[in-house]
């Protein structure tokens, strides 16, 4: 569960960017060195592991609607532990897929990707590599969306530098595939098809990367996560693996987003946990986590030029946030 808690040591979005022009913020961020893997090369830099390492013979139980009016990119967090081996990853989504196709109904995987703590991207979605495919996971159908999901839980711990590193790559690839500008400070607004946070048929503004919680009423992608999305830090990640930000006019400069975290509700003493809010409940019902389209905890068991700036400030965050500072 996501408990209240203090305001996180931030990194703010002023400091994170300071004297970095933003029109210039690619050409200035280099990413550490992807992790080599066999997975299919979509983009510069970025390989994704195709579903059949991890899901070999599970076909999903329904049609996987397209999505072709991607508008926004959300981020999750899968609620699992995050002392996971490398080679416990195929087993845990498919304790994720268990999960979302039986006790939720889904027709598959809610999420189109998965990151996990090593800086491994997952193709998790049926058809998520070759196309926009809608997921599920935000409230309701919410819509006009692109799913990608740290493997780990975020509440109080951040995701580590090589996931940041590949949520950064993943990321700026969806924005170049959908044609959304991905930098810091880019927003969109589109219709609501509907979520427990936005009836249908609302008009919504919000950032082009936004966590889970700013379309649904939910913790997720949890604190620490989320406050790397507030500071801009995940966004500029992404723009420095973008190909299309630097040939775009740069978004005006915006306040940090402001996040409200809801009331704890106690797990349950007995027994399996209530569904949460994502699942249809009211707002405020039992949650197995912060994110509805998650696993709860009795489910899983067991670049080039040098940093000018901005990598620096952000392992400095995450090591001052590990040492409790």
């Amino acid at each position: 569960m996501c408990d209240p808690c203090g305001a996180p040591h931030r990194l703010t979005r002023r400091r994170l960017l300071a004297g970095v022009p933003l029109a210039g913020l690619a050409a200035t961020v280099a990413l550490p060195a992807p992790p080599a893997n066999a997975g299919a090369p979509v983009a510069a830099g970025l390989e994704v592991l195709p579903r059949e390492a991890w899901a070999a013979g599970l076909a999903p139980a329904g049609p996987i609607p397209a999505e072709p009016d991607v508008r926004v990119l959300l981020v999750h967090h899968s609620v699992s532990p995050n002392s996971y081996a490398e080679d416990d990853v195929p087993g845990l989504l498919r304790t994720i897929h268990r999960f979302h196709t039986g006790e939720r109904g889904w027709p598959d995987v809610a999420y189109n990707f998965f990151v996990d703590r090593f800086g491994r991207v997952w193709e998790g979605r049926a058809g998520s590599i070759g196309a926009q495919v809608a997921g599920d996971a935000t409230g309701g159908n919410q819509g006009h969306s692109q799913l990608a999901c740290f493997l780990g839980e975020h509440s109080h711990e951040p995701p580590p530098e090589a996931a940041l590193a590949s949520m950064g790559r993943l990321l700026g690839w969806l924005g170049d595939r959908a044609g959304i500008d991905v930098r810091p400070g880019a927003t969109t607004r589109f219709t609501s098809r509907g979520s427990n946070l936005h009836p249908a048929g609302t008009e919504v503004t919000a950032s082009t990367i936004a966590g889970h919680r700013a379309m649904s009423r939910t913790a997720c992608p949890g604190d620490a996560a989320q406050a790397l999305i507030d500071d801009g830090t995940i966004a500029a990640l992404a723009a420095a693996a973008s190909t299309r930000s630097a040939t775009t006019p740069a978004p005006p400069p915006t306040a940090p987003a402001t996040t409200t975290t809801e009331p704890t509700v106690p797990p349950p003493t007995t027994g399996r946990p209530a569904a949460p809010p994502d699942a249809g409940a009211s707002p405020g019902a039992a949650a197995t986590g912060p994110d509805g389209g998650g696993v709860p905890l009795w489910a899983v068991g067991s670049g080039t030029a040098a940093v000018a700036g901005i990598g620096a400030a952000v392992a400095a965050v995450i090591r001052r946030r590990r040492a409790g500072a």
